[in-house]
């Protein structure tokens, strides 16, 4: 009988072994979460999962982070290892990561710095006295001869992005290559932002007499605010690079505006006729629009410097924008300084998709030449008022490349969403476009008229001390029916 007893009880030892085991290897391929925050921003984008089962062989991650870490970066730490683990799985096993301490082991320090990953200085209060530590906080990705580095994780924030940019920039065989016209005082400087495209694309700036040969290494093309004229050779070479099929965005100003003197200077591109063969016009005034933002203006008075936050019409913010289109679907707002409106001229060889139009209280003025933020903007009775295209997407219906049309520029450095969005839509890229757009939101509030707020005010004034005293009221009447009904029942 003990035999017996001693048989089913290793039996079901056994049992119960296999039992984890199998249900280890199956967690391994199988993985559920449930994410209810707004734009799923706690697991994977369907973007980052299609782009995973697209990986042809192992690739490893090599995440090298030092251990005693302080609080906020140690657990910036535990967020990367649940990410991973989350590609790990959705990558069916092809993914394998591990993380190592760089002050444990010298041979991993050396590998650490030799791919590039920096040291970080924090400081930290130990035995009653601040201390300045270094440490390592960085993730390097291998698949066969190829290296990507992520050489600081400063931030959580966006990190989905740039995991999913890394494994994508390794498994394709071949990086493409995007142009931005030069020579005519265009705005191609995009500091930090550079380093974005050139994590992703080849970066190709064109010289003013660049020939065929030059667009034909450029799978598409940015034309950025220029200020002086094309002359008819480069058009002629934008317009081959069109009908080839390759796409051009053309982000143009009708206005140089000296932001010292607060005065607009108008200007000719050239490039008016080439737009207005695809039905396009952009408007030689300003969009303004009651939801703007607001500006710091700094005056001297004396010894004193002022600061006034005013209200700017000329700094429209739109939340029109289209939820179809994935270049722009997923954010909440853009703001536009010194826009002009594009006006569309239907013609029938090509569509047309509005993407980005002001708001319902937008006005449009002409000659306005003095944009000094003190001055009364309402509109007059000779202003358009209504919604205006800012963005616009010509497409055309048999043969020749995507255009991409936004009447300004200086959005590039204020917008870095929405050009980067723009640069992989242009590039067909539109897989990471969902990733980078997670979490943005704009919540503006809704303009009320002055005898709602009114009304509002004295109601949170008045309202609340009201509910108490009638509160209070109504139970001091009920305790002296409840003393009365006493008095009356043992009286």
């Amino acid at each position: 009988m003990k035999k017996k007893f001693v048989f089913y009880s290793f039996t079901s030892v056994l049992i119960l072994v296999v039992i984890i085991i199998f249900v280890n290897l199956i967690s391994s391929y199988l993985f559920l979460r449930f994410d209810f925050s707004e734009g799923k921003i706690y697991s994977l984008s369907k973007a980052s999962k299609k782009i995973l089962a697209r990986i042809p062989d192992r690739l490893i991650i090599k995440a090298y982070f030092t251990r005693d870490l302080p609080r906020e970066y140690g657990l910036n730490r535990k967020y990367i290892e649940d990410l991973l683990s989350e590609y790990k799985i959705y990558s069916r096993g092809k993914i394998k990561f591990e993380f190592i301490d760089p002050a444990l082991d010298k041979e991993a320090l050396s590998e650490a710095k030799a791919s590039g990953i920096i040291p970080v200085q924090f400081t930290q209060i130990e035995k009653d006295k601040y201390e300045v530590k270094e440490g390592y906080m960085g993730i390097v990705f291998l698949f066969g001869s190829k290296k990507e580095v992520i050489p600081v994780v400063k931030s959580t924030e966006g990190l989905e992005y740039d995991i999913t940019d890394k494994i994508k920039k390794l498994i394709s065989e071949k990086t493409k290559t995007i142009g931005f016209t030069t020579g005519h005082n265009e705005n191609t400087e995009f500091g930090e932002m550079e380093q974005y495209i050139e994590s992703q694309y080849n970066i190709k700036r064109l010289e003013k007499n660049a020939g065929k040969e030059s667009f034909d290494q450029l799978t598409s093309l940015v034309i950025i605010g220029p200020k002086n004229k094309f002359e008819e050779k480069e058009i002629s070479n934008i317009e081959e690079f069109l009908k080839s099929g390759k796409p051009v965005a053309f982000l143009i100003d009708k206005f140089n505006v000296n932001m010292q003197a607060f005065y607009a200077y108008k200007i000719e591109t050239g490039l008016e006729k080439l737009l207005e063969n695809y039905g396009i016009k952009i408007l030689p005034g300003f969009v303004l629009d009651w939801q703007c933002q607001k500006i710091v203006i700094r005056t001297v008075q004396g010894f004193f410097t002022i600061q006034n936050i005013v209200g700017y019409p000329l700094y429209p913010v739109t939340t029109d924008i289209s939820r179809t289109n994935p270049m722009v679907k997923d954010l909440e707002s853009i703001s536009f300084l010194y826009t002009s409106p594009i006006q569309i001229e239907e013609k029938k060889d090509f569509s047309y998709e509005v993407i980005i139009k002001s708001s319902k209280k937008s006005w449009y003025k002409e000659n306005l030449y003095h944009l000094n933020p003190y001055i009364d903007y309402s509109p007059s009775k000779n202003d358009k008022i209504g919604q205006f295209n800012l963005g616009v997407i010509v497409k055309p219906n048999l043969q020749g490349g995507r255009v991409v049309v936004i009447g300004n520029s200086n959005f590039v450095q204020r917008e870095q969403e929405f050009f980067m969005n723009l640069i992989d839509y242009l590039m067909q890229d539109e897989d990471l476009i969902s990733i980078r757009s997670k979490g943005a939101s704009y919540r503006p509030l809704r303009q009320t008229s002055y005898g709602l707020r009114l009304i509002f005010k004295y109601i949170s004034i008045f309202f609340m001390p009201a509910i108490i005293v009638c509160y209070g009221i109504i139970r001091w009447k009920i305790r002296n029916i409840v003393k009365a009904n006493y008095k009356n029942i043992y009286a």
